[in-house]
């Protein structure tokens, strides 16, 4: 991955990729010991490819313990639009409203809930 600004349609295909993946580790313990130990490998599976010389490191959050992802910074000039989608973490590709929460944005990713 890189710090350049995608596209709507990239940012859903890719989102749409990793909640695949996020999915899939929620229902099948096998794949979830393949993620955490070869994290690569699983996303170049799901259509998500990072250099081999890049670290993934993958968390998971519990009721005791939640993790933080500060976003690398971007090189290029963003809109104010733009960094306000980046700095809530989530950008459905567009200026509604965000969703509340992680099984809210998958709802959307799967278009079973619509952002109201």
């Amino acid at each position: 991955m890189t710090n350049a600004v995608l596209s709507a349609a990239e940012q859903q295909k890719a989102a749409a990729a990793y909640a695949s993946v996020i999915r899939r580790a929620w229902t099948d313990p096998a794949y979830k010991a393949r993620l955490l130990t070869d994290p690569h490998a699983v996303l170049a599976d799901a259509g998500i490819y990072i250099a081999p010389d890049v670290s993934i490191s993958v968390l998971e959050n519990t009721p005791e313990r939640q993790h933080l992802v500060l976003p690398e910074k971007p090189t290029a000039e963003l809109s104010s639009a733009e960094l306000d989608n980046v700095a809530a973490g989530f950008n459905m590709g567009g200026g509604g409203p965000k969703p509340a929460n992680l099984r809210q944005v998958f709802d959307i990713l799967q278009g079973t809930a619509l952002p109201k």
